[in-house]
């Protein structure tokens, strides 16, 4: 979920610039398979963030428009939820520190298709350690750096 704030500034009749301030929010599950060698269990991850970019248009024909977006997102707040309860351990929320990542995307927009591909990079700095007591035993967890190199294709109807 994203929301942005703009201000188109019109260059001529056929191109357009728009700087851009916005916030977002992501939330996604991760589920790691269990293996011979390893356990598995589910991560849900939640992230706020700013985002600062440039997007711009330029009409290349009466029914075309070519247009692209680039810019950063800088983390407010992250956690992720680890459940290990299926080993007897309690559910356990870490903060992975605030990273800057980036994004981008370039499409052409007629009458009455859009397509587009897009890259979105997340990037989350290492967490401090939370302890966690299990009977006798006092365990720590962290959250190592992570990060996720998105590449898609946006294809769809524009009415």
């Amino acid at each position: 979920m994203e929301a942005d704030l703009g201000w188109l500034i019109v260059i001529d009749e056929t191109f357009a610039l728009e700087p851009f301030a916005g916030i977002g929010y992501r939330w996604w599950e991760r589920n790691i398979q269990s293996t011979g060698t390893a356990i598995g269990y589910i991560e849900n991850w939640w992230s706020s963030y700013v985002r600062l970019g440039l997007r711009s248009e330029s009409e290349i024909s009466t029914q075309s428009t070519l247009f692209a977006e680039v810019g950063t997102k800088i983390a407010i707040k992250n956690e992720n939820e680890v459940d290990l309860t299926e080993i007897g351990l309690p559910l356990i929320t870490v903060e992975p520190a605030n990273a800057t990542a980036f994004f981008a995307e370039i499409g052409l927009r007629g009458e009455p298709f859009v397509i587009s591909v897009f890259y979105e990079g997340l990037r989350f700095k290492k967490s401090d350690m939370v302890i966690v007591s299990v009977g006798p035993a006092i365990l720590g967890f962290t959250q190592p750096e992570s990060e996720a190199d998105i590449f898609g294709l946006n294809a769809g109807f524009a009415f």
